[in-house]
Parts: C-alpha cells; structure tokens; sequence
C-alpha cells in the first residue's frame, strides 16, 4: 500500500542468459484502488545481457493511488531472466526488507 504525495524509488539488478526477445521487461506499476495503472516504469532488458545491469525509476504518488506492483515479464521461448536486489523506497526508506533473493 502506499499514500498520495509520498516518492516511490523503486530499483532492482538484473540479468537475462540466452534470450532473444527484445520485449522482455521489469515494470513498476503504481495502481488506484480500482485496478487502474496510473503510472508505470518500464524498463526493456536487452536480449542475452551477461552482466548484471541495475534499472531503476522513481515517481510521486499520484491521489487516489492504492499500491505498487512488480511485474517481470519474460518473452522469450529460451533462456532465463534472473532479478535480484529489489528495492521500493517510499520517502527514501527501504519499505521492501529481504529484497535480495538468497536464501
């Protein structure tokens, strides 16, 4: 959940291995309480990127906004798409604990 007129910085690492698509993506999606994006970040990851490559954006809560949403999308029928580090800052603390993936 968030509220209106609070700064969202979200980021996060990522890494594709042995993709082709250029429409794989990490989207930030600010949604209203009603389901409607009201903004979104998108970042295109490019196909068959061997190192790890930060993405980021951040935005002022629009009103009437109701919460965050991650999506990952992997359009390739190969290879794999690997995301770690992520981070949702609201006010520039850390609102997301345990973003990284290890165990």
């Amino acid at each position: 959940p968030v509220s209106p007129g609070k700064k969202i910085e979200v980021s996060a690492w990522v890494l594709s291995e042995g993709t082709e698509s250029i429409g794989d993506s990490l989207n930030f999606v600010v949604k209203s309480s009603k389901g409607a994006q009201l903004w979104t970040c998108g970042e295109v990851i490019k196909p068959d990127l061997p190192i790890w490559t930060r993405i980021s954006g951040a935005v002022s809560v629009p009103d009437e906004s109701f919460g965050v949403e991650v999506h990952i999308t992997l359009n390739s029928k190969s290879g794999a798409l690997f995301v770690d580090d992520l981070s949702i800052k609201v006010d520039g603390k850390e609102a997301l604990k345990g973003g990284g993936f290890e165990p």
